[in-house]
């Protein structure tokens, strides 16, 4: 229980819906199961679940992201897909 307010104090009035987010991260959905499957095996190995879902999707992403990169400089130089 929160310490009553004395005489001269006051008290923040709470804010009206969801907190600012910080600016990192983005909400996904995901398979129910394999959340829970990553959750628990982040937890076992003792980090957080989003750096755990990142270090397995990183390097794929990325090597999909310089195809996708070199497919449209290829298509910007008039050379199709």
């Amino acid at each position: 229980m929160p310490a009553p307010v004395t005489r001269g104090e006051t008290v923040a009035k709470k804010q009206p819906g969801r907190p600012k987010k910080s600016g990192e991260g983005r909400l996904v959905r995901i398979n129910p199961e394999l959340f829970n499957k990553a959750r628990i095996i982040a937890m076992r190995r003792g980090s957080q679940l989003g750096e755990y879902i990142g270090s397995l999707i990183e390097g794929p992403v990325n090597r999909d992201y310089q195809t996708v990169l070199k497919e449209l400089s290829s298509e910007e130089q008039g050379g199709g897909k």
